[in-house]
C-alpha cells in the first residue's frame, strides 16, 4: 500500500470479519482506471480469475459469491464469501495498521538486542562457575 500511495495512487483499506468464526482479515484496494480494485496479499486469490474482471473492487466481489469462490478456491470458500460480504472500506491514503507496526518496531528492536543480552548473561554465569 505504501508503494502504490508513493506512486500517486490511492489505497484503502478493506477490513472484513467473519462473525461465524469470529475472526478478521483485511485486504487493500487501489483506485486506477477510475475504479476500485481489491487486492488480497496474503491470501493471495487466483489472479487469473480476478484478471477475468479486471481486478474488481471488494463490493464487485461481495454481489458476485461465484468469483469469490473460483478465486478463492484452495480456502474455504463459504469464509471468504462471508468475509466480503462484512467488507467496510476504510479512508483513502490512511495507514492500516498502526499498532501492528508498533508491535513491529518493538519486536525488531527486541531481536536486534535479545543475543546480546543472553550473551551477556551466559558470559556471567560462566565467568561465575569458573571462581
Amino acid at each position: 500500500m505504501e508503494l502504490l500511495k508513493k506512486k500517486g495512487i490511492p489505497v484503502r483499506k478493506i477490513s472484513i470479519f467473519d462473525n461465524q468464526l469470529k475472526a478478521g482479515h483485511f485486504a487493500f484496494e487501489a483506485f486506477y482506471d477510475g475504479a476500485w480494485h481489491f487486492f488480497d496479499p496474503n491470501r493471495e486469490p487466483d489472479k487469473q480469475v480476478l484478471n477475468t474482471y479486471n481486478m474488481p473492487s471488494a463490493e464487485f466481489l461481495a454481489n458476485h459469491l461465484d468469483v469469490v469462490a473460483a478465486a478463492y478456491r484452495r480456502y474455504d470458500a463459504g469464509t471468504f464469501q462471508r468475509l466480503l460480504k462484512s467488507q467496510v472500506p476504510g479512508k483513502s491514503n490512511v495507514f492500516p495498521a498502526k499498532n501492528a507496526l508498533l508491535y513491529h518496531q518493538a519486536t525488531k528492536i527486541i531481536s536486534y538486542t535479545l543475543w546480546f543480552i543472553i550473551a551477556i548473561i551466559l558470559f556471567i554465569r560462566i565467568r561465575k562457575s569458573l571462581w
